[in-house]
C-alpha cells in the first residue's frame, strides 16, 4: 500500500468513527443546557449540524473503501444505535439525523480498495474542513468550561464529562493533524494511546455509577468496579518502563478487561433502551461509550497482532 493509499484509508475510518462521536458530544452539550443558556444550546446544535454535515461526505467517499475490520468492529454503529437515536430524540425533543446510522448499516468494506488520486484529493480537503470545525468547536467547548466553573453557567454534565469530551476533540484533532503530517503508522505511541483510552474508559465507569438510579446498587457496584480496575490500568500505561516483556504481557490484561466492560455498557444500553435500568443517562450516550469501548478494543487487538 502506497504513503497516499494509507492516508486516504487512514483517514477516512478516522472521520468515521470520531465525526459521529463529535456530533454525539455537541447533542449531549445542548442537551444538558438549561433555557437561561439558550445560546449555547444553539451554538451546540449548529456544530452538530456541521459533524453530520462532514459525516455524511465521509460515509459517501468511504463506502467500499475502509477495512472490514473496521466496519465488523461495531465501533462506527452497533445494533442499538439506531434505537438509541430514536428514543433520545423523543425524550429530549431535539432531532438526530438518521439518515446518516442506514447510511452507515449499508456500507461495504474492501480488503483492495480502489484509491484514486480523486478520492485522495477529496479526503485531503475533508481533513482540512475538519480541522478548522474541530478547532471551533474546541474554542467553544473551552468557552463552556469557564463559564462551568466560574459557577456562571449550570448544566445537567457534569464538569468532568465536559472536560472528557474536550480531551477527546483533542485527541481527534492530534490524530488527524499527525495523518496529514504524511504519519500514517497506525501502530505508532502505543503507551500514550494505553494511556488515553484508560482513561477514558476509567471516567465512562465513573459517569455510569454517578448517572444510575440510587436504586441500582449492583450496576453501580459493577461500574465503580471497572473505574477501580482502569485506575490500575492506567497507572500501569502511564508509569510503566519500556521493557519488552512487560509491553508484550500487559496488553493481554487491558483487552480482557476492555473485552470486560465492553459486555457491560452493552448490557446496560440494551437494558436502558428496553427501560428495565433507571437512570438519567440517555440512550445515545450509552450507546455512544459502547462504541468507543468497541473502537479501543479494536486497537488493543490491533497492538497485540504486532
Amino acid at each position: 500500500m502506497t504513503e497516499r493509499e494509507a492516508y486516504t484509508i487512514s483517514s477516512l475510518e478516522l472521520h468515521l468513527f470520531f465525526l459521529r462521536i463529535m456530533k454525539e458530544h455537541a447533542f449531549f452539550l445542548s442537551a444538558g443546557s438549561t433555557p437561561v443558556n439558550a445560546d449555547f444550546s444553539r451554538g451546540a446544535l449548529r456544530f452538530k449540524q456541521q459533524f453530520e454535515t462532514l459525516l455524511s461526505r465521509a460515509i459517501n467517499l468511504g463506502n467500499g473503501i475502509v477495512r472490514p475490520e473496521i466496519l465488523k468492529s461495531c465501533e462506527i454503529v452497533t445494533g442499538c444505535t439506531l434505537t438509541a437515536e430514536q428514543q433520545t430524540e423523543s425524550l429530549t425533543g431535539i432531532p438526530i439525523n438518521k439518515k446518516l446510522t442506514h447510511m452507515e448499516e449499508s456500507m461495504n468494506a474492501s480488503c483492495s480498495p480502489n484509491v484514486t488520486i480523486e478520492l485522495s484529493h477529496h479526503v485531503k480537503q475533508l481533513n482540512q474542513q475538519t480541522l478548522i470545525l474541530l478547532n471551533g468547536f474546541l474554542r467553544f467547548q473551552e468557552s463552556i468550561v469557564e463559564h462551568v466553573q466560574s459557577c456562571r453557567m449550570f448544566t445537567s454534565n457534569y464538569p468532568t464529562l465536559i472536560d472528557h469530551i474536550l480531551r477527546e476533540a483533542i485527541y481527534y484533532r492530534d490524530s488527524l493533524m499527525a495523518l496529514d503530517n504524511e504519519n500514517c503508522n497506525q501502530n505508532m505511541h502505543h503507551k500514550a494511546d494505553e494511556t488515553f483510552w484508560n482513561r477514558i474508559m476509567m471516567e465512562h465507569a465513573l459517569f455510569m455509577r454517578g448517572l444510575l438510579d440510587p436504586a441500582e446498587n449492583k450496576l453501580i457496584v459493577q461500574a465503580n468496579t471497572f473505574a477501580e480496575t482502569y485506575a490500575e490500568l492506567l497507572d500501569m500505561a502511564t508509569e510503566k518502563v519500556c521493557d519488552c516483556e512487560e509491553a508484550a504481557t500487559e496488553p493481554l490484561d487491558t483487552l480482557a478487561e476492555t473485552e470486560k466492560f465492553r459486555d457491560f455498557k452493552q448490557t446496560a444500553t440494551i437494558g436502558l433502551t428496553e427501560c428495565e435500568i433507571r437512570s438519567i443517562i440517555l440512550p445515545l450516550l450509552s450507546d455512544h461509550i459502547l462504541r468507543e469501548a468497541n473502537h479501543y478494543l479494536r486497537l488493543l487487538r490491533m497492538q497485540n497482532c504486532n
